[in-house]
């Protein structure tokens, strides 16, 4: 974080990149503040800052990218252009649209394979060759959505595929794939102006043939303003052809512009001999080194001729060769004058000022070294991070700082009226504290320098101090730090006691133990995390930077950061997966987790934790992955509410169809408890199902009536199955399907069979099942306008035959005889004229004879399959005697 007082601290809050170089130090640029190194060892920050004084520092405090390149460098993209920066002379090599940049503005930066840079600003997308400083401009011309890119919005895959966001849309493209324009185009002069008029050809003008012809040109001085267009014939996105453009003579480099500048003007040009040249490349970057020039003789004028200076020259001399010699006679006769008065007041002056120099110059040194050293003096005890005081050898207290008053909870005006540094100490430290204070007066080479008590702030609460004490020379003074270390001794104190026990649950949990000491940086790591790679302890020093040559080269770079983040206090804790090499070239995966320590200032002092092999998880999460993609579309289009819960009771995941079903409209539910759901009247039936599906039965199926919680209650037909994952762990689905309409369909069939029964005992006495026609059309007629079936039929069933006796729908004909001569071939109607029950016969009958009948997929059948879902089967009796069916369709 931005300290204004600390120049070792981040240069500015804002931040807008952050990346890691090859030797592990991290580079964070700023909004303002410029770029910042930041040594992860020590968390001290170097800046790198924009100087208007200095042409190779930062070309501005806004940086926006960075990318560290293989040879060790730097780039960095900023608001004022590219920057290259060299670690060995940090120094910074500025590129902006001299070099052939569209923009300024460099939102990202991105290497391809040949190490190549492509950098997105907002005027479109660039190529850029570090080692031949080509420069190749794409923008919407050449099929880009948009010339403006957005900040931090830039990527770069594995396969080396390239992605890019912009105001539009995401740009993506494989550079290897991109072709060039290989035509070399030819550049050429297309208009010369003198003093901004065009020039007519004239055999009495400067130009007697076209400008294309012309290969030199006199120009007069009184036309010193002269102006070049020149053009490259590339037609294939002509608004990506470049230009370079020179005038020997005049120009100390080339200059670079865009098709949009084609026009150069020179003014004011000195006589003498010049030559213009201009080179172009075409849409892609091939450019015709050869190009095009003419030579250009600006004619002196009379008075800038050679003999005109020539007569100037001697004229002059002779004019200030009479002036001198008259101003030499005159000043010698002067000077023999004053020689006599100036020497003997020369003598006095020379020796008072001697001695008023020497005493003026010892006073000043004196007062700039009291100066500097009481500025030095007030900085380092004011802003010290420690408290510090001042105490007289009777151990009266002379001056605090803030720190001191912090400490204490006194204020600075009490702690110096008369209070002694002792009156803090506590008593039982009160005889060996002052001891050795007094040995110090004595000899002050025999107490310890540093050493530790108890001191007692005005709240009677107990610290820890570390306390470094020395004489001020030439005084009967002595200046005291007293830094707090309570948490630390706390801390220290509790590691001591919960280090073995903590050693012994990791090993027992299959992980092992690490500790790093962010003040010294001491590492220590547990052997069996060493055995996880197949190495011996010996064989892999305790040393963080050793060790982190073991991490997989993908993953290094943002297992660092994770740590990293977890000492600035970005994170709660630090947790990371990534892989590690094993001795054997395989890969193990490792998840690590640790706390950093602190002390009462928020000062990171230490990091413990644990690692942990999780390989065997990460193969069967990768396994699960494939599984799940397959499982997910069922999951989330299924028709039927399901629900997966833990042995626990703890729901893992559901579906959209079981917020619909249980009327939930949202509410969250992962990992609640299933009891948390279900409403007070149906708690004891749900508990008592859920300790079924626990008696290990693969599966299960019922019947129940739940209550919603709008109120209504709904019929399900609920199955549950037992899972078992590879880890061993048993997790219950359960499958639940709203069947409340189709149990009110079944209510109502039966209580219309009871009533067809009837009526068919009451005429027991008919002889033929024929006479009864209108009375079962009278019925059919009636069922229609009951139960939502488009089709009806009667079958009787006499000897094994099956014949229709009455039927209801246009269809039926039809669609009956087919079911009639494939009775003998369905168990269920089987059933039906054993059982004398009610029968639903599920789609998967349907479909399947349906199918078979018409040939096709159900799909093309459309909104006609509708009609022939499925089918109900009812018996019709009479005394005890099964004498048809009733089928529905």
């Amino acid at each position: 974080k931005h300290d204004q007082n600390d120049p070792q601290s981040l240069s500015a809050n804002p931040v807008f990149a952050i990346t890691q170089d090859t030797s592990g130090i991290l580079w964070v640029g700023t909004d303002g503040g410029g770029l910042n190194r930041m040594d992860p060892n020590t968390g001290e920050f170097m800046r790198y800052q924009h100087d208007a004084q200095e042409p190779t520092s930062l070309a501005a405090n806004s940086v926006w990218c960075i990318y560290p390149d293989p040879s060790g460098g730097l780039w960095v993209g900023t608001s004022a252009g590219l920057n290259h920066f060299d670690p060995n002379s940090h120094s910074f090599r500025r590129y902006s649209s001299r070099d052939g940049l569209p923009s300024q503005f460099i939102n990202g930066i991105v290497p391809d394979s040949l190490d190549n840079l492509w950098l997105s600003t907002d005027q479109g997308l660039f190529w850029y060759n570090p080692l031949s400083g080509n420069v190749r401009v794409f923008n919407e011309t050449d099929g880009l959505l948009d010339d403006d890119f957005e900040l931090k919005a830039y990527f770069r895959d594995s396969e080396g595929q390239l992605f890019f966001g912009t105001n539009q849309g995401i740009i993506a493209f494989d550079p290897n794939q991109i072709q060039d324009n290989p035509y070399v185009p030819p550049v050429m002069i297309t208009s010369l102006e003198l003093e901004n008029n065009p020039v007519q050809i004239d055999s009495s003008s400067v130009l007697e043939q076209t400008i294309l012809q012309t290969e030199s040109l006199e120009i007069p001085y009184s036309n010193r303003i002269i102006s070049f267009s020149f053009s490259s014939l590339n037609f294939d996105a002509p608004k990506n052809n470049r230009y370079r453009y020179i005038l020997e003579g005049f120009d100390d480099h080339w200059y670079e512009v865009s098709s949009s500048r084609r026009r150069v003007t020179y003014t004011n040009l000195d006589p003498g001999e010049y030559v213009f040249r201009v080179i172009g490349s075409n849409n892609d970057g091939v450019w015709n080194e050869i190009g095009t020039s003419i030579t250009i003789r600006v004619i002196p004028p009379w008075w800038m001729t050679i003999w005109f200076r020539i007569t100037v020259i001697v004229l002059s001399a002779g004019i200030l060769l009479l002036t001198y010699n008259i101003q030499t006679s005159r000043i010698r006769q002067q000077n023999r004058l004053l020689e006599t008065m100036v020497s003997s007041r020369t003598t006095q002056l020379e020796d008072i000022n001697l001695s008023l120099k020497s005493e003026i110059a010892a006073r000043q040194q004196v007062e700039e070294e009291l100066r500097t050293s009481e500025a030095r003096y007030r900085t380092i005890f004011e802003t010290s991070g420690t408290a510090m005081a001042i105490a007289a050898e009777d151990f009266s207290l002379l001056l605090v700082n803030q720190e001191y008053e912090r400490l204490s909870g006194y204020s600075r005006e009490e702690l110096e009226s008369g209070m002694k540094w002792t009156d803090f100490v506590y008593p039982e430290d009160e005889d060996r504290v002052k001891g050795y204070n007094q040995l110090g007066w004595k000899d002050p080479m025999k107490p310890p320098r540093s050493y530790e008590f108890r001191f007692v702030n005005r709240n009677r609460q107990v610290r820890h101090v570390l306390s470094t004490a020395s004489r001020i020379p030439g005084t009967k003074r002595v200046v005291a730090s007293l830094q707090d270390i309570t948490l630390y001794k706390e801390l220290e104190t509790m590691l001591q006691l919960q280090n073995e026990r903590y050693k012994r649950a990791t090993q027992a949990a299959g992980a092992g133990v690490y500790e790093w000491d962010l003040l010294t940086g001491n590492f220590y790591l547990d052997p069996s995390i060493k055995s996880f790679l197949g190495y011996e302890d010996w064989e892999i020093p305790n040393d963080i930077e050793i060790w982190a040559t073991y991490i997989h080269p993908d993953d290094r770079q943002s297992t660092m950061e994770s740590a990293n983040a977890a000492i600035r206090g970005e994170t709660p804790e630090y947790r990371c997966e990534y892989r590690m090499l094993a001795r054997d070239g395989s890969i193990r995966w490792v998840l690590t987790t640790g706390q950093v320590l602190r002390d009462s200032n928020g000062q990171p002092l230490r990091m413990v934790g644990t690692d942990r092999d999780v390989t065997l998880r990460k193969q069967a999460e990768i396994q699960l992955k494939a599984s799940e993609e397959r499982f997910r579309s069922v999951w989330e289009a299924a028709n039927d509410a399901m629900v997966l819960i833990d042995l626990g009771g703890n729901i893992l995941a559901v579906n959209p169809a079981f917020y619909d079903l249980f009327g939930l409209d949202g509410e969250h539910v992962i990992e609640k408890h299933f009891t948390e759901l279900v409403l007070q009247q149906d708690l004891e039936m749900v508990e008592k199902d859920f300790q079924t599906a626990l008696s290990n039965e693969p599966m299960l199926r019922f019947e129940r009536q739940i209550s919603r919680r709008d109120g209504t209650s709904v019929v399900v037909d609920v199955s549950i199955s037992s899972i078992i994952l590879e880890a061993e762990q048993r997790m219950i689905l359960a499958v639940v399907r709203d069947i409340t309409s189709r149990k009110e369909v079944e209510t109502s069939l039966k209580k219309v069979s009871n009533q067809l029964t009837t009526l068919l005992v009451v005429s027991q006495n008919i002889v033929s099942l024929m006479d009864i026609d209108p009375l079962l059309d009278l019925v059919l007629e009636q069922l229609t306008q009951v139960i939502p079936y488009d089709a009806a039929a009667i079958l009787s069933i006499d000897q094994g035959r099956i014949e229709p006796l009455v039927y209801r729908g246009s269809a039926v004909p039809e669609e009956i005889s087919y079911l009639r001569s494939h009775i003998s071939e369905n168990p269920i109607l089987q059933q039906t004229a054993r059982s004398k029950e009610v029968c639903y016969i599920e789609d998967s009958y349907a479909q399947d004879k349906l199918q078979e009948r018409f040939g096709g997929s159900l799909a093309e059948w459309g909104e006609g399959f509708s009609l022939y879902r499925s089918w109900l089967a009812i018996p019709l009796i009479v005394k005890e005697n099964q004498i048809g069916i009733l089928v529905l369709a």
